[in-house]
């Protein structure tokens, strides 16, 4: 009989915890729209990296995909497509476009406050959603600045 109702306690237990919300599922995008190929650059701690790079070709995209349980301590930023646990702080993303043309993008900071440039990559409105799509266009390519045919 005392085992009986150890074991009823024991299940009774195992029934009784907190509901801690459902498990979210992030998916970020980023897609070529520009007419051109185009290679991501990234700048850890201001340093470029072109071992890092990323090329997208034109109509291309690439994507990331995340699981997150409660507490949702942890999710998905456009930086995470550069970032690994070694490569050290994006700063920079550099934007290619064939060669050519390109943009820089600078990360948020109290010194340079990105909220002002919807194009930045970097800007909040491009984070923190549970599917986020960042478009790069032809205006993007119409307003990066030249490099002569070598932006290497």
């Amino acid at each position: 009989m005392k085992s009986l109702i150890l074991l009823s306690f024991i299940l009774l237990l195992s029934q009784c915890r907190t509901d801690q919300g459902d498990t979210k599922y992030y998916e970020y995008s980023i897609k070529n729209k520009s007419n051109s190929k185009i290679d991501l650059i990234p700048y850890f701690n201001g340093q470029v990296n072109y071992n890092s790079k990323i090329s997208i070709v034109q109509d291309g995209s690439i994507a990331l995909k995340k699981e997150v349980d409660p507490p949702y301590n942890d999710g998905l930023l456009m930086s995470s497509f550069f970032v690994t646990p070694t490569s050290g702080i994006l700063t920079h993303v550099e934007v290619v476009f064939d060669n050519s043309k390109r943009v820089i993008y600078q990360d948020c900071t109290e010194s340079n406050q990105c909220f002002n440039q919807p194009r930045n990559i970097f800007n909040p409105i491009y984070n923190n959603e549970l599917k986020v799509t960042y478009i790069i266009t032809p205006e993007d390519y119409q307003n990066a600045i030249s490099c002569g045919g070598n932006c290497y």
